[in-house]
């Protein structure tokens, strides 16, 4: 005698439930735990000449763990999404977006930065456990509105059009979403007001209006969603982390005065010999402010007590690169909205860097950024 249909129902809902935590967890699972079983060799540490130990001993911060470089760069893989993102909407198309393979490229990058960040060092749970999180977060994102923009959506921009205000509207939001987490958090961002702006920046009726309230009802879906889900992210992580550092330590020679007009640069200490003990800002200014540095004349001998730093820059496809001490090429991937082009992840020793700067220059590769602590 079959089941009854309350229970085969329950039945299908958990085995649906158990397989969506499933396809969730894996990936980061598995990157996880294949990296966790690494065993790094034991590396030889420079040691500071004793001015420079004392000096770096008596500042709050001024030595960063190494992995860290690394393992931003998924994190600025999600802004540099979210910028292409926002280029598709402008071209008018939500649906040409290629929201499932830039899922991928996630947990690729994720798993590539993981596998040196361990071969090297030993592994931080905290920190994979966020990239995680993070990267979970981004893939069920991506799986709903991939599903969503390539049957509802594309049905309502095929049957009417893309011109309509919430569309334009949808661009704008996302084009100043994309700039503003170079610089701060994504939680951060004021989608509750945005959510908002759907309703009273728009008109209720107009041309198009299957598309235009399909995408009020998407748009305000999405925005709603992340209001809240940014509050709590933004609650628990104060909570937890604090309030980050924005500053980050270098101990570099041949250092300019003229550059102390910069209020992104500030000298915590000089030293007999010379040298500074220099706090530069982080995140976006930092990708800046080292070209600036070493096009002055300054030599890093450390940043935050680390002689390797990932920088990422951009190229065409078919352009070979140097792969040597100076910079050694951990990966390309393409940019998937723009074939011809690909990111390319190097590894470069901090000394050197502006050596690789110069090479790059010379060969037209943009320089992407540069990755601190």
């Amino acid at each position: 005698m079959p089941p009854p249909k309350p229970r085969r129902r329950l039945r299908r809902l958990l085995t649906a439930s158990g397989l969506l935590v499933a396809v969730v967890v894996a990936p980061p699972l598995f990157i996880m735990i294949e990296c966790a079983w690494k065993s790094p060799p034991e590396r030889a540490v420079l040691a500071d000449p004793p001015p420079v130990r004392e000096a770096k001993r008596a500042i709050p911060k001024c030595g960063r763990v190494g992995p860290a470089t690394y393992l931003t760069l998924p994190e600025w893989f999600i802004v540099y999404n979210s910028e292409e993102y926002a280029a598709t909407l402008a071209a008018g198309h939500p649906s040409a977006f290629p929201y499932f393979r830039s899922i991928a490229q996630y947990w690729s990058y994720y798993r590539q930065v993981c596998h040196t960040a361990c071969s090297r060092y030993p592994f931080d749970s905290g920190d994979h456990l966020m990239l995680a999180v993070i990267g979970s977060s981004f893939m069920i994102e991506n799986v709903l509105k991939g599903v969503y923009e390539n049957t509802i959506g594309r049905a309502t921009e095929w049957l009417s059009s893309t011109d309509t205000e919430e569309d334009r509207y949808a661009a704008q939001t996302a084009s100043e979403y994309g700039r503003f987490m170079h610089t701060t958090p994504w939680y951060e961002f004021a989608f509750g007001s945005k959510l908002s702006g759907v309703w009273t920046q728009t008109h209720a009726w107009g041309s198009h209006p299957l598309r235009k309230w399909e995408r009020r009802f998407a748009l305000s879906l999405e925005y709603g969603t992340k209001a809240g889900y940014g509050w709590v992210i933004r609650k628990s992580s104060k909570s937890v982390y604090g309030n980050e550092d924005e500053w980050v330590c270098a101990w570099a020679d041949h250092v300019p005065d003229a550059i102390f007009g910069d209020p992104r640069i500030r000298t915590i200490t000089r030293l007999d010999d010379g040298s500074h003990i220099l706090a530069l800002r982080r995140y976006e200014a930092f990708s800046g402010i080292v070209p600036q540095l070493v096009m002055a004349g300054v030599q890093f001998h450390d940043i935050a007590g680390n002689q390797r730093i990932l920088v990422t820059a951009l190229a065409d496809r078919e352009r070979p690169f140097p792969d040597d001490e100076v910079g050694h090429v951990l990966f390309a991937r393409p940019v998937l909205t723009s074939p011809p082009r690909q990111r390319v992840a190097i590894d470069a020793a901090v000394g050197a860097l502006g050596d690789l700067l110069k090479r790059l220059a010379a060969s037209g590769v943009a320089l992407e950024h540069i990755y601190d602590y």
